[in-house]
Formats: C-alpha cells, sequence, structure tokens
C-alpha cells in the first residue's frame, strides 16, 4: 500500500495536505486490521473496536504481509517515512542535493524506530525525457516541465524552513512556492484553476522557473548515458527502484533505451 498526506491530491480539492498524527493513525490501524487483530478506531468523539469479521471467507488476503509505503517530501513527513514505512516513495528526488536532504531525513526517523536506511525500500517516481543533440531548453520544458513545476513545488510547500533545503538549488526550489497561486480567485473556487491540467500541460508562466538545471535535478532528462550514469549513482545512495511516469511510450522508450541497450562497461 503506498500512502501519504495529499499533498498534491488534497489540494486540488482545494485542501490542505493531511496531519501527519492522522497519516501515521491511519497507517497502524491498517497494519493491525492486516495482522488480524482487533484495534482502536475512532472518528470524532466516537471511539470503537474494529477488526476483519470474515477473514475466514477471504474477501482479503490477510495471510501474506502487506508492505506499507509512506510517500513524503518535507522532513518531518520523511521522517515519519523512515519510522514507520516498510518503504518510502519519493517524488522527483534525482539530483545529489535532493537525494542527500531526503535521504537524511529517512534516516534519522529510521533511526528512531531502531532501523537502518537500508532496510527500507526506497522508491523515487519522476519523469523521463531523452534528449536529441541541440535540442532547446523550450522542448524539454514541454516533455517534463508539469512534472518539474509540481515536484518543486511541493519541496517548497514543504519546508517551513527554507534553509533545510539544498544549500546549490534552495533558491530555485523556493522560486515555485507560488507556482500555484491565483489570489483573485475566490478561495471556494481556485483551486479548479490552479489544478487544471496539473502535471499534464505546461504552462507559459512556469517556463522562467522550469530551467535546465531544476529539470535535471528533478526529472531523469539527458543522453542514455547521462540517464544510466545517475540511476546508478541513485543506487549508490541507497534508491531501489525507479519509477518513471507517463504513458506506455514514455515506458517503451525508456526500457529500448536505457534498460535494454547498456554500455559494454554495463553487461
Amino acid at each position: 500500500m503506498g500512502i501519504g498526506t495529499g499533498n498534491t491530491s488534497r489540494r486540488t480539492l482545494g485542501m490542505p495536505a493531511a496531519r501527519l498524527s492522522e497519516l501515521r493513525t491511519h497507517v497502524e490501524v491498517c497494519r493491525g486490521l492486516w495482522s488480524g487483530e482487533t484495534i482502536p478506531y475512532q472518528e470524532g468523539d466516537r471511539r470503537r473496536q474494529i477488526r476483519f469479521l470474515r477473514s475466514d471467507i477471504e474477501f482479503i488476503n490477510i495471510r501474506d504481509p502487506i508492505s506499507i509505503y509512506v510517500a513524503g517530501s518535507g522532513p518531518k513527513t520523511l521522517e515519519l517515512a523512515g519510522e514507520i514505512g516498510d518503504g518510502v516513495i519519493l517524488f522527483g528526488v534525482v539530483g545529489d542535493g535532493l537525494l542527500e536532504y531526503t535521504l537524511s531525513h529517512i534516516q534519522r526517523g529510521a533511526g528512531r524506530a531502531g532501523k537502518r536506511l537500508e532496510d527500507i525500500y526506497i522508491v523515487v517516481a519522476t519523469a523521463f525525457h531523452l534528449t536529441r543533440p541541440g535540442e532547446s531548453l523550450t522542448e524539454m520544458q514541454q516533455a517534463v516541465g508539469p512534472l518539474v513545476t509540481s515536484e518543486c513545488n511541493i519541496f517548497a510547500l514543504s519546508a517551513r524552513n527554507p534553509h533545510e533545503l539544498p544549500a546549490d538549488i534552495r533558491d530555485e526550489l523556493m522560486a515555485f512556492k507560488n507556482a500555484y497561486r491565483t489570489p483573485d480567485t475566490p478561495i471556494e473556487r481556485r483551486h479548479l484553476d490552479l489544478y487544471s491540467g496539473y502535471c499534464l500541460e505546461f504552462k507559459p508562466e512556469h517556463a522562467r522557473l522550469v530551467t535546465e538545471r531544476m529539470i535535471r535535478e528533478t526529472t531523469l532528462t539527458g543522453t542514455a548515458e547521462d540517464i544510466r550514469t545517475r540511476i546508478a549513482r541513485m543506487a549508490a545512495l541507497g534508491i531501489k527502484q525507479v519509477a518513471i511516469t507517463g504513458g506506455q511510450s514514455v515506458i517503451t522508450n525508456f526500457a529500448r533505451n536505457v534498460i535494454h541497450n547498456p554500455q559494454p562497461s554495463d553487461r
């Protein structure tokens, strides 16, 4: 099971992300149910004991373990993910600065639970774009710009203290904080405009923010050799899996050019 605070999905409803205490409780409830336990469950002032009533019918398989992967971007969420997650889902963490920033917080949380960083299965979800010789910044923006804007906006919103962000790209990340703002629109409906085409359409007002540097820091963009080198670096730092976003053609392109066409030294 993958779960997070809804730092994206809840904002598309005009709502803030869930509290970390709510995330922790939800994970505890799910883990208890899957272990066949009777556990406390609360909504408002009502507190009840719950369990799966007919696990013998096997509508749900609780014989086999169900891993819980917690998504995070901000320091506190990353630490909670490291503490309570079997795995962690990262969004757009590709460059060294972001890797070291996120992994250090995951490691801190893991330590609270007596775990090591190596004990946690860490997945990075990001965009992929194979560049051609002489390709322009505009072409790269159209290919991966929507994901870059989303990724960087989440990092900026999640950092209560900007100085916790990687120093080399701190200013560039914080410039995305107001990427999805329309203050003149009534609050009851502004999210409908802000998140229209979210992660799908590149908006002209984001062009000044989505530089080539930020594209390479948050996505797998470059030549096939560049991308293989970057993935090897990510693996060396503790990333176990890369999840490529996009349609079938994007996945096929990645498989054909990055996975199935390794350099001689990789064979």
